[in-house]
């Protein structure tokens, strides 16, 4: 009866990995996970969710209500990821402007036009996104969303393994998600 049990649970666990969406291409796989000692994890879509967000949004409200509304109006525009993380983000904070467009500055970011008028920019500089409006001027820096139970899981990993993250993206953004 023993000789059957190891087998038996060894498929129920199978089984159960395979339901969660694990697919197990070898049998001895379970076995062969003892002896891991390094787990690898590429940062976007496994441990971030792919989504930008603005890091501390309510620096927004240093600028004017109108800054507000053609910056809105500008980002409402696109679908680039930072773009999305602005509009988010002021949401609710600024209202749309039609007579409102963009245009891209190839590289480095988008005047923004009013009525056909450049009036504003959004450009790109020293690793951060710049908005300046007349005198205004504001600068924004986006951060990754974390998969909610990322830190959990990857906590709960190192008690047994080393865990190492590896992403295309440059060292400071990939330090930023694995603190």
């Amino acid at each position: 009866a023993f000789g059957l049990v190891g087998p038996l649970l060894a498929q129920l666990a199978v089984a159960k990995l395979e339901r969660q969406g694990v697919i197990v291409r070898r049998a001895d796989a379970l076995e062969r996970l003892l002896h891991v000692e390094h787990v690898v994890f590429d940062k976007t879509g496994t441990v971030t969710c792919g989504q930008l967000s603005l890091v501390a949004p309510e620096r927004l409200d240093a600028l004017s209500p109108e800054a507000r509304d053609l910056l809105f109006s500008a980002v409402a525009q696109s679908n680039h990821p930072k773009s999305v993380a602005l509009r988010t983000a002021l949401h609710g904070r600024a209202r749309f402007l039609p007579d409102v467009s963009t245009c891209e500055v190839h590289g480095r970011g988008l005047d923004i036009l009013a009525n056909g008028e450049p009036v504003a920019t959004l450009m790109r500089e020293d690793h951060a996104l710049w908005f300046r409006f007349f005198g205004e001027q504001l600068a924004f820096e986006f951060g990754e969303t974390l998969y909610p139970d990322a830190a959990p899981e990857v906590a709960a990993l190192e008690r047994d393994v080393q865990v190492h993250l590896w992403s295309g993206d440059d060292a400071g953004k990939t330090a930023q998600a694995a603190a």
